[in-house]
């Protein structure tokens, strides 16, 4: 009969034993910040050994406690960047927050001085905060500091597990707020004239794709020949793209419903098999991408923008929208010809329906009265009740 032999220190300092099938175990068991235990194992064959890995393990415990209570902000971030996996466009984002906001302003702090308190204050004069940009000052902006209060708040949720502290130092900060950004779809006339003027260009078919599917930019320039299912009269989305720092980079898409399946009107499908068949005169047959450059190369989503949206609205004499309206035109029009809200939510690729309401509220205006029908209709099958 094996008994446990066991060789104990002080609280904390772990102990060796020795388990029923003979093997030798060293164990530690860590307090954390907090105040969680954690037990920590590891086996060896003889005692001598397993003592040697009591040893290597209590130093790694006092080392972390060590580095955990004298880190800085500055200090963790540098490592939490380095740890953690982002796409490269949320990268660029976070390391602009961090460069310019984060470090400057809270950096210096341990990460056992930093509260709820110190971060509203930083928020708060974040607001006061004039920059210069393009040779003019102007104030922080509230998207700017929406952006720099969330990456700080990722940093200290990935603090709290990583053990470098106990608690959530942002939690109860107030999220800057600020007003919707006005959605300003284009008009059925406006979608003529534009869809007439580019009819013989190159990427006609981008243009039909844009405001008759409700693509995302980034997910037209990604599309390729593989994603069209010619006899079932649909696209598969399965990837988006991206231009950071001019550099191009393709990715699936952030959620689950932004892969997605969208069917293919007629004038889709037209535009497309013209595009096919230019493609076989370009000589780019073999290249993926159903969009591309002049030279085959990937469309940038800059030189798109500069060199054909803009001076295409400048030319019609139509406010400057972003391409990205298309979508909202799709979405708006799909809505106020009383396509069901799921319907919609699917083709955009919106996580829940609630989302779409929430942005294309507003194309439903009719919907009251289809409603107050409904009801009246309702009561008066059921009850008798005059209604006017």
């Amino acid at each position: 009969m094996n008994r446990k032999r066991k060789s104990r220190g002080r609280r904390g300092d772990g102990s060796v034993f020795r388990r029923k099938d003979g093997r030798w175990v060293a164990r530690v068991c860590v307090t954390l910040l907090d105040g969680k235990q954690k037990r920590t194992e590891r086996y060896a064959a003889t005692r001598e050994q397993a003592l040697q890995e009591l040893e290597a393990m209590r130093t790694i415990v006092r080392q972390r406690s060590v580095s955990v209570g004298r880190m800085t902000l500055r200090e963790f971030l540098q490592n939490w960047m380095e740890a953690i996996e982002l796409a490269p466009a949320t990268r660029q984002s976070y390391r602009l927050s961090i460069d310019n906001y984060i470090i400057p302003d809270l950096g210096h702090y341990y990460l056992s001085q930093l509260t709820a308190f110190e971060v509203s204050r930083w928020m708060a004069s974040l607001k006061e905060r004039t920059v210069e940009r393009k040779g003019k000052s102007t104030k922080i902006g509230a998207r700017t500091r929406q952006i720099a209060l969330s990456v700080l708040r990722a940093a200290a949720k990935g603090a709290i597990e990583m053990g470098a502290t106990g608690y959530d130092f942002t939690a109860g900060v107030r999220r800057p707020s600020m007003p919707r950004p006005t959605i300003i779809p284009f008009t059925v006339e406006e979608v003529q004239r534009i869809l007439a003027s580019v009819r013989n260009d190159r990427l006609y078919a981008l243009f039909v794709m844009s405001f008759f599917c409700g693509l995302r930019q980034g997910e037209l320039f990604a599309l390729q020949w593989k994603d069209i299912n010619w006899d079932d009269k649909t696209i598969s989305v399965t990837r988006q793209r991206s231009e950071v720092a001019g550099v191009i980079h393709e990715r699936e898409p952030k959620t689950t419903a932004g892969k997605r399946t969208i069917g293919l009107s007629e004038i889709c499908l037209d535009a497309l098999h013209e595009r096919r068949q230019l493609a076989v005169r370009e000589k780019q047959a073999a290249n993926p991408w159903v969009f591309i450059g002049e030279r085959g190369k990937p469309l940038r989503r800059s030189n798109f923008g500069n060199r054909m949206w803009k001076p295409l609205l400048k030319t019609l004499g139509l406010a400057h929208r972003g391409l990205h309206h298309a979508r909202h035109t799709t979405a708006t029009l799909a809505l106020k010809a009383q396509t069901p809200v799921h319907l919609v939510s699917s083709m955009l690729g919106h996580t829940l329906a609630s989302t779409t309401i929430d942005l294309y509220g507003h194309a439903q205006t009719g919907d009251h009265e289809i409603t107050a029908e409904a009801v009246a209709k309702a009561i008066r099958g059921q009850s008798g009740v005059k209604t006017g």
